[in-house]
């Protein structure tokens, strides 16, 4: 009985730790970001629902570990550019946040007032 009880404990105590150490969420139904030049909100209107596909799957997830699946979730392309961009470090050795600016950087049309008022003509 004494066996049986020490067993549970230790399995108990395991059990946060190994949820630490568990991979991080697949996100299915968010589809790989594909790099869109022409349109200059594709990669906000992308990152909104990447983010909020993320709370729904995994609302404690890690800083670490939402990096790890943001680029898990670039196409093959995009994550290229973007490890390219993040060298000599690794991408997993910048913040969620951080990684958000490169990205944003990389993948945001950069429009100047003028073209923007252009198109309103």
């Amino acid at each position: 009985m004494g066996n049986g009880a020490a067993t549970h404990a230790a399995q108990a105590t395991s059990r946060p730790t190994e949820q630490r150490n568990a991979s991080p969420p697949q996100i299915t139904d968010i589809e790989a970001y594909v790099a869109d030049m022409e349109n200059s909100t594709h990669f906000e209107d992308w990152l909104k629902r990447f983010e909020m596909s993320l709370l729904c799957a995994a609302p404690n997830i890690g800083d670490k570990e939402k990096t790890m699946v943001l680029a898990t979730k670039l196409s093959t392309d995009a994550f290229a550019e973007f490890r390219k961009c993040c060298l000599p470090k690794d991408v997993t050795d910048y913040t969620y946040e951080e990684s958000v600016t490169w990205l944003r950087l990389l993948f945001t049309k950069q429009r100047s007032v003028f073209a923007d008022r252009h198109d309103c003509v």
